[in-house]
Parts: C-alpha cells; structure tokens; sequence
C-alpha cells in the first residue's frame, strides 16, 4: 500500500503534475506520512521491550497452566500479572 501511495504521488498525478498546487500538495502529504511512520516506528521500538516481556510471561504461563485452559486465558493472565506488577 505504502509503494502505491509513493508511486502515485510520484506520478503525474502528484510531484509531475502541472498544477503547482497539487505538488505542493503532494510534498505536503509526503512529510505528514513520513512524520507519522517516522513517529510510530520509535513507539514499536519503545515498546518492543514490554511486548517481549508479555510474550515470555506468556509462554511461561502456558507451560505452567493445564492444557484445558486456552490461549486467550493465559494471555489474559500473563497481561494482569504484568500490569499488576508494574
């Protein structure tokens, strides 16, 4: 999805079009979207600690916990004891 936005705005429908305004546009756009992936890849690499850290709470909870019980329950519990704990 990402490589059609950029060819389109890349196109004649963006930065080659005639109309200055709809490049101007276009530049525009390319920066929010750049600003925003930008933004949310340093909160996926802030918080990839905490997300590991349920995983492996997750993991030992289902090595723990009887085989009847499902995954949305140890995951359930894993996520309380983890917030529980902070």
């Amino acid at each position: 999805m990402l490589r059609r936005c950029i060819k389109v705005l890349s196109g004649d429908s963006g930065l080659k079009h005639s109309d200055t305004a709809v490049k101007q546009a276009s530049v525009e756009f390319t920066g929010q979207l750049t600003a925003r992936l930008w933004a949310d890849a340093l909160i996926a690499e802030q918080t990839a600690g905490e997300v590991t850290a349920l995983l492996g709470a997750a993991e030992a909870a289902a090595g723990a916990i009887e085989g009847s019980r499902t995954l949305r329950s140890v995951v359930s519990i894993a996520m309380l004891k983890h917030l529980s704990a902070s």
